[in-house]
């Protein structure tokens, strides 16, 4: 019996490794506070030794484990002994046994920081130009909007509207590649020859608008 029983244990064990291997995202089981198994993605995750991790409780690097909910997506931030947080999504599920121990707590953890990175990137491109990085026309009226606002504290704003004289003929001649090059150079010193306080767009094309507050001290 007693041999059948460690049968038992060990191909259990063993699916339970072969369960967790086999996901992408970090997988960590604990029974009774303590880690059973845990995959070489959650070890990488925490840059720890796979092999270390057994014994070690989740909740060094999660804290407030015991308040999430169970069955439910939620986020929270691995925390670390070196370097900034990092967030992740946690679903925990809790499998009971039936030979009355403690159930099994099972957690599937997914780095959000590609997914953060992407969605910081698409609201970039939203915002600025992909040619020369500037601010675009959304921004500009939005800028515009907060500058001119009644609570801004300007008395004044200057707005300066820039083109380029005969650009399509650049774009004729020597071809689309240098006619973005020639919008980059003149992006580039806009910024050498603008204040920190003024803001500068490119509306599309070759139009550029500069909006600059006027910083003067009144008195």
């Amino acid at each position: 019996t007693y041999a059948l029983d460690m049968q038992l244990r060990a191909q259990a064990k063993a699916r339970l490794d072969h369960l967790v291997e086999g996901s992408v995202d970090g997988m960590v089981v604990e029974q009774d506070g303590r880690i059973l198994a845990a995959n070489a993605a959650f070890a990488a995750l925490i840059d720890s030794d796979h092999d270390a991790l057994v014994g070690e409780t989740l909740s060094r690097w999660i804290p407030g484990l015991d308040d999430l909910a169970v069955g439910a997506l939620t986020q929270a931030d691995v925390r670390l002994e070196q370097g900034a947080p990092i967030p992740v999504e946690i679903a925990v599920r809790s499998d009971g046994l039936e030979t009355g121990d403690a159930p099994l707590m099972i957690y599937a953890l997914r780095d959000l920081r590609p997914r953060l990175a992407q969605e910081r990137r698409i609201a970039h491109l939203a915002r600025n130009d992909s040619l020369t990085n500037l601010p675009n026309r959304a921004s500009f009226l939005e800028w515009l909007t907060k500058q001119t606002a009644q609570d801004s504290g300007n008395q004044k704003v200057a707005l300066l509207a820039m083109d380029l004289d005969r650009f399509k003929e650049v774009n004729d001649s020597y071809g689309h590649d240098a006619g973005d090059q020639l919008i980059r150079e003149v992006a580039r010193r806009l910024a050498r020859i603008c204040r920190e306080t003024d803001t500068i767009c490119r509306l599309g094309g070759d139009e550029f608008a500069i909006i600059q507050p006027d910083t003067t001290p009144s008195g």
